[in-house]
């Protein structure tokens, strides 16, 4: 499965500066001679800690996988309905989807000159998977707000908020349902 031997050390200030530099000459008359840098620098390291973190999750028991060649996003832009024709991303991330293959959540990574976070959650989950989510909030919210105000969470993550709130409630709701 893996797809490096290098182990994992952290990104170096050269692959910072290779991204500020790449911001500034965002073209493939640039990238092209520096394709070999940007995978030492990047590439390389970013499937050395999908490595790291397929390992650590294992460990620890978390349903997650860090695949390294599929769990990296490619630094190539779609650019066939931007206006913005920049061919490269600025940035490098990953995602880390759950073990058994559900595509709507996990984890993400990202990694650009002044801003590195992780995040994690569900995106378009499959609908018993949203009922089951809905079930547990109508119907036992003070577990759901247990889990938003866990102070150890927020110390370690920061505070927990959701992204997006319904205009509407689901079918089915009360209308004056206090998860509002």
């Amino acid at each position: 499965m893996p797809t490096t031997t290098d182990t994992f050390t952290g990104f170096r200030s050269d692959a910072i500066q290779f991204l500020v530099d790449l911001a500034d000459n965002n073209d493939r008359a640039w990238f092209n001679p520096r394709k070999a840098e940007y995978e030492r620098l990047l590439k390389h390291p970013l499937e050395a800690l999908c490595v790291a973190l397929d390992e650590r999750f294992r460990a620890q028991g978390i349903p997650l996988e860090a695949d390294p060649a599929r769990s990296p996003f490619r630094i190539y832009r779609d650019v066939r309905f931007s206006k913005d024709k920049s061919p490269y991303k600025t940035h490098v991330s990953a995602s880390f989807g759950y073990v058994g293959g559900d595509p709507h959540g996990g984890g993400y990574f990202h990694f650009q000159p002044g801003e590195m976070y992780v995040g994690g959650g569900m995106w378009q989950m499959e609908r018993p998977a949203l009922e089951a989510f809905r079930a547990t909030v109508r119907d036992d919210p003070a577990r759901v707000r247990a889990a938003f105000d866990d102070r150890a969470f927020a110390a370690w993550f920061g505070e927990v908020r959701p992204r997006d709130e319904l205009k509407r409630f689901p079918p089915g709701w009360p209308q004056d349902h206090r998860a509002r």
